[in-house]
């Protein structure tokens, strides 16, 4: 098999968007139109031959710690991408088909305090 199909000025270029932007793999991959593992490899043999100078000191509780807070920092941005897409099935609306209430029979409150129900409510949702 021959080389590389990317040149190496191409793989700099993608893995800087995602160490210096911090942006994940799987979003620079799609704007790239590559597969996430290619992006992935390619991200870690640059962080192998460049580590990150404020972490070169840090103890290994504190390496976890910081990879475990950066985890939870790109979730949180996923999350919030995904929950910033309209969801069409709940901009429905709901007027189209409205919720009737069908009462049997009319009841009595405590202490004797009669309020008259209507056979039929029709009711809105939110």
């Amino acid at each position: 098999m021959s080389g590389s199909k990317y040149s190496p000025e191409f793989k700099n270029q993608v893995v800087l968007e995602v160490v210096d932007k911090h942006r994940t793999i799987k979003a620079v991959a799609e704007s790239y139109n590559l597969v996430d593992q290619t992006v992935g490899v390619w991200v870690k043999e640059y962080r192998k031959k460049n580590p990150d100078p404020e972490t070169e000191n840090l103890t290994s509780a504190e390496s976890a710690e910081l990879e475990r807070l950066r985890k939870d920092l790109r979730e949180a941005r996923m999350e919030n991408e995904f929950l910033k897409k309209r969801q069409p099935s709940s901009r429905r609306n709901r007027s189209s088909c409205p919720l009737h209430v069908h009462l049997l029979a009319r009841r009595q409150l405590p202490r004797s305090a009669h309020v008259p129900m209507p056979h039929r409510v029709s009711l809105g949702i939110l």
